[in-house]
């Protein structure tokens, strides 16, 4: 399991890399309390090898994702 600090992480970056990553792992999500929580199961791949990769995915779409929201800066 990863966790993700909502305050740190976006919350749509963490659904998006699931459903890229949907034909290399089954990952399930629960939103709790400010806190996505990512279960990794049927993994293509090691499943740490898998989570690291994912955790990566997701902090360049959150980057991304929230320099797009500053572009006018």
């Amino acid at each position: 399991m990863i966790e993700f600090d909502t305050s740190l992480y976006a919350p749509e970056a963490v659904r998006k890399a699931i459903q890229d990553y949907s034909g290399l792992a089954r990952i399930t999500l629960e939103e709790e309390g400010g806190v996505c929580r990512c279960r990794f199961s049927r993994c293509r791949y090691p499943l740490r090898l898998t989570q690291l990769e994912f955790a990566n995915y997701v902090l360049n779409l959150t980057v991304s994702m929230r320099g797009a929201a500053h572009d006018d800066l």
